[in-house]
């Protein structure tokens, strides 16, 4: 796969922040919300589909801007094998059990 610079949108990197804060909740019964981690996880997942890069290559460039980083771009990993079906890109519960 190829690696390429990608720099996000202020809009794009302001929803990525706001998916890392804590939540708020009351526990009530056995439902737990997703925690930080899994909320910027999925961030980062939606807006490499939005994108066109694989989520979990994504590192920051040293000395550039937050919203400026690297990642594997998807149009290579089509080659690979795994492409996104858009039909599921709105469908954010469906994004964990892919691997599955």
């Amino acid at each position: 796969m190829t690696r390429r610079e990608y720099q996000m949108s202020e809009e794009q990197h302001a929803t990525l922040l706001d998916a890392c804060k804590p939540v708020p909740c009351m526990k009530i019964g056995s439902y737990v919300p997703r925690n930080p981690q899994e909320n910027a996880n999925a961030a980062w997942l939606s807006l490499g589909r939005e994108m066109g890069f694989d989520s979990s290559t994504v590192k920051p460039v040293p000395g550039k801007d937050s919203r400026i980083f690297t990642a594997d771009s998807v149009t290579e990993a089509i080659d690979d094998g795994w492409v996104y079906d858009e039909d599921d890109w709105d469908d954010e519960d469906d994004w964990d059990d892919e691997d599955e």
